[in-house]
């Protein structure tokens, strides 16, 4: 899969796909869960020698790389932004997409962004 470039528009355009998406998961997630998490134990799949619960995250990193964008923990993704070493991050329960990272840091780094770029304006390698 190839990986598409985002501005700060796109990425909060393709937001709504991407929060479908993890909610779709979550609801699977659940339901896999049901009724082995309260027991203590985890449904095994031994033709895929994975637990249901890595079945699950494994197609949502699917459906996300579909998509260009980058998945990183459950429930975390990197949209690449015009600026090659940097990118946007996301998780689950944000309303948007507000915090980028370097791409040789990690979630922990991530820092919001401090001046929005418009579509017109693309990145220009300023620094900030």
């Amino acid at each position: 899969m190839e990986i598409r470039t985002f501005t700060l528009d796109d990425a909060n355009y393709a937001l709504r796909d991407v929060i479908r998406v993890c909610e779709e998961a979550i609801e699977k997630m659940e339901e896999v869960q049901w009724p082995w998490k309260p027991l203590g134990f985890k449904k095994y799949d031994i033709i895929h020698q994975a637990t249901a619960e890595q079945l699950v995250e494994m197609e949502w990193r699917q459906r996300i790389a579909e998509m260009g964008i980058m998945p990183k923990g459950w429930l975390i993704v990197d949209f690449q932004s015009p600026d090659p070493d940097t990118v946007y991050c996301w998780q689950y329960g944000e309303s948007e997409v507000s915090h980028e990272h370097k791409t040789w840091e990690r979630f922990i780094h991530r820092r919001p962004i401090r001046r929005q770029r418009s579509r017109e304006e693309g990145w220009r390698g300023e620094e900030r």
